[in-house]
């Protein structure tokens, strides 16, 4: 839900010279380098356009908490005006893949501001673009750098996501129409069912924090992802050289140790059990 209310918040993280893009020369005649922020607020990635978003927020339409490209960056903002002006774009997607904050989704008071959200500004929006909307199963963790209060165990901590999950789908569903009703992207039943089977592997689906994914957990989102929308596995060579699928990445953070091909497989036929087959961990 807060991102309706401030937007991007990747300008200082994605500002890096694998996210350069091109030249660009502003109003000021100025010719100044960007870089691929993406788009700057829901409606400009929804509807193609944001009459309300300004440079500086001077309008106060916003929540400015210093991380909003289109709000910081007077170049960039003007960039995408005219990239969006000169696409004419009336954007129409198929899917719209939603993430919430993973114990966010667990905590059941904490759910109650995104169910709203849902239901009164992402549900007209998904309904205008004709999108079906994806809902991320976000992955359960166990980390010191964080308080898990509550959350008892990993097993415990999936178990409470997935009751976020299912009220997220009911909230999307009471609002749109029966062709638009929401898909889940069984991404934690994934890593849950590699902690069953394999935890020492499922240890590598992280970065130092225990908490965010690594290039291995990527991976493995990639792959139930991509089942998810398509109906089957992507391409089986993605599996020989992983590391080709992140060259253009705009930033790559933690320890950068590639899966294996073997290790690739196998998140590959996680992916096909849990997102093609309904497959269910134990725990579950």
């Amino acid at each position: 839900a807060s991102i309706l209310l401030t937007g991007n918040g990747m300008y200082k993280q994605w500002k890096t010279e694998e996210a350069y893009l091109d030249n660009f020369t502003n109003s000021y005649g100025y010719n100044e380098s960007v870089y691929d922020f993406g788009y700057c607020t829901v409606a400009q990635i929804l509807m193609g356009y944001d009459e309300i978003l300004q440079y500086g927020n001077k309008n106060k339409a916003y929540y400015n908490d210093g991380r909003n490209p289109c709000i910081l960056d007077e170049t960039y903002k003007e960039y995408m005006d005219e990239l969006l002006n000169v696409t004419e774009t009336l954007v129409n997607w198929d899917y719209v893949v939603l993430v919430d904050q993973t114990k966010r989704m667990a905590i059941e008071e904490a759910r109650k501001e995104t169910i709203y959200a849902l239901a009164n500004a992402y549900g007209p929006l998904l309904n205008n673009t004709g999108a079906i909307p994806v809902i991320v199963d976000t992955h359960s963790f166990w980390s010191e750098e964080t308080n898990m209060t509550g959350l008892e165990s990993v097993e415990y901590f999936q178990a409470l996501i997935y009751d976020g999950v299912e009220e997220y789908v009911e909230a999307l569903a009471s609002v749109l129409p029966e062709w638009q009703s929401p898909v889940v992207a069984p991404i934690g039943i994934a890593y849950l069912t590699v902690y069953e089977e394999r935890p020492r592997l499922w240890k590598k689906l992280f970065i130092d924090d225990n908490m965010h994914s690594s290039v291995h957990g990527s991976y493995l989102f990639a792959c139930v992802l991509y089942a998810t929308l398509y109906g089957h596995l992507p391409d089986k060579t993605t599996a020989t050289k992983v590391e080709f699928l992140f060259a253009d990445s705009r930033k790559l953070v933690g320890r950068l140790e590639y899966p294996t091909e073997s290790e690739a497989y196998y998140y590959r036929n996680v992916a096909r059990r849990v997102a093609l087959r309904g497959y269910i961990p134990q725990s579950m």
